[in-house]
């Protein structure tokens, strides 16, 4: 069974909704914001600003957001984005 591209264009466009419905019932309304917020530089100004690197990388801050974006679920799961704020190996801010 494979998808058509209507099918993948109209499950795109729920994207979002999807996205807003995974914050927790504990999170204020603005999490759904903060999320959205976050995704949407994820998918378009982290890959841009590392293309534009010559040679490409992520710096630190980049690194800790992208981890904040990610781990963003009703679990704590921050020791991660701590871990990542506490190497300094290989990252630069």
């Amino acid at each position: 069974m494979s998808l058509t591209k209507d099918e993948c264009r109209q499950l795109l466009a729920l994207y979002d909704k999807a996205l807003t419905s995974r914050i927790d019932v504990h999170r204020s309304k603005n999490g759904a914001k903060d999320l959205l917020q976050l995704d949407s530089w994820r998918l378009t100004e982290l890959p841009k600003s590392v293309r534009e690197r010559a040679p490409s990388f992520m710096s630190k801050d980049e690194l800790e957001k992208l981890m904040d974006c990610k781990l963003y679920s009703p679990m704590d799961l921050r020791i991660y984005k701590d871990l990542a704020a506490s190497s300094d190996q290989g990252l630069s801010n």
